[in-house]
């Protein structure tokens, strides 16, 4: 029995090149939607507990790329 993962690779071998472009980005897109996971937070955090500013305008520049993106995908 093949995991999704193990089938999803197979069909990407068999795929055309303009197929593995357009489910690259719609992966690209999936990904950026999703919230980053406790461990990036937790680590970005850990990084910069003594700058606080410094962390809250990583977190902005992320959300603005975020919105560009869904923005981008809505065109």
């Amino acid at each position: 029995m093949t995991t999704q993962r193990e089938q999803l690779i197979q069909e990407i071998q068999e795929a055309s090149d303009p197929v593995i472009a357009e489910v690259l980005d719609f992966l690209r897109f999936i990904k950026a939607r999703q919230p980053a996971s406790k461990r990036t937070s937790d680590h970005l955090t850990g990084l910069f507990a003594d700058e606080p500013e410094a962390m809250q305008q990583i977190m902005d520049w992320i959300e603005q790329d975020r919105e560009l993106d869904r923005q981008k995908s809505l065109e």
